[in-house]
C-alpha cells in the first residue's frame, strides 16, 4: 500500500487530486491511503513529527507557505518522499528544482497527465527493490526475473508462472502476484490471467494473442481498461 498525501488550499482541488488518484491506482489494482491537508503548515508539522508519505502531492501558491519553501524545509528534515508539484503556474517549474521534485503537473491538464506521473510512481518506488521477486512454490522458494514471466494464471487456491523455457506452481495468493507484478508493466487482462504487456502481440475483440501465438481471454468488462492500459504502456 502506498501512503499519499495531497496538499492544496482550495478543496476543488483536492478533491480533483484525490479522485482521480484513486480512479488510476485501482485500474492498476494497487492500494492506497491519501491524507488531504488545505494547509501547508499542517503537513509540515506532521512530517516534522515523523509522520511518513510515499507521495506528496503538492501546490505551489498556498497562503500560509508557498509549495515550493515548502518543499525546500522538508528536503532539509531529510524527508525522502516523492514530491508532485501540481500548479498552473508553468513559470514555477524551475523554481521548484530547488526542492529536487519528482515531477510537475499542471492542474488544468491533471486527468490527463495523472497516469505516466503514477506509471512513473511505481517505477521509482519499485527501484527500491530487488530487479527479481521471491515466490514460494509447493517445495521451495525461487528467485524470478518478473520481466521474464510472460503472464500468471490463477486455478483454484494455487496460481501458475509461465516463462518462454518453464513454468512454476506456486502458492502465493493471485492478489499477491497482482501487486507484485503491476509496477513491472503487467496486465490484468481477467479475473484468472495477469499478462507482461511486452508479450501481447495483439488485441483480438475479447482476447489476446501472445507473440508465441497463444490466446488469453479478456473478461469483457475489462476490455477497454486493458487496451487503454496496454497503449498507454507501450508508449512510454
Amino acid at each position: 500500500m502506498l501512503s499519499i498525501a495531497i496538499c492544496d488550499d482550495e478543496q476543488e482541488a483536492i478533491d480533483l487530486i484525490s479522485k482521480s488518484l484513486k480512479y488510476v491506482f485501482a485500474q492498476m489494482t494497487i492500494e492506497i491511503k491519501s491524507s488531504c491537508y488545505t494547509n501547508g503548515n499542517q503537513l509540515r508539522k506532521d512530517i516534522f513529527s515523523n509522520k511518513k508519505y510515499d507521495v506528496i502531492f503538492l501546490d505551489v501558491d498556498m497562503p500560509d507557505v508557498d509549495g515550493v519553501s515548502l518543499g525546500v524545509q522538508l528536503r532539509k528534515h531529510q524527508c525522502d518522499s516523492l514530491i508532485v508539484y501540481v500548479s498552473n503556474k508553468e513559470e514555477v517549474v524551475y523554481r521548484s528544482f530547488q526542492a529536487s521534485p519528482f515531477r510537475f503537473m499542471r492542474k488544468s491538464k491533471f486527468k490527463e497527465e495523472i497516469y505516466p506521473v503514477v506509471k512513473s510512481i511505481l517505477e521509482e518506488k519499485n527501484k527500491e527493490l530487488s530487479d527479481f521477486i521471491i515466490l514460494k512454490t509447493l517445495e521451495k522458494s525461487v528467485k524470478i526475473n518478473p520481466y521474464d514471466i510472460i503472464y500468471v494464471e490463477a486455478l483454484k487456491k494455487l496460481q501458475y508462472i509461465y516463462l518462454d523455457n518453464k513454468e512454476y506452481e506456486i502458492k502465493t495468493t493471485f492478489r499477491e502476484c497482482i501487486e507484485k507484478l503491476i509496477p513491472y508493466g503487467f496486465i490484468q487482462i481477467h479475473k484468472s490471467y495477469l499478462v507482461n504487456h511486452r508479450y501481447i502481440n495483439s488485441i483480438n475483440g475479447n482476447s489476446l494473442e501472445l507473440d508465441g501465438g497463444q490466446e488469453l481471454p479478456i473478461s469483457r468488462q475489462r476490455l477497454m481498461n486493458v487496451k487503454n492500459e496496454f497503449q498507454n504502456l507501450i508508449q512510454c
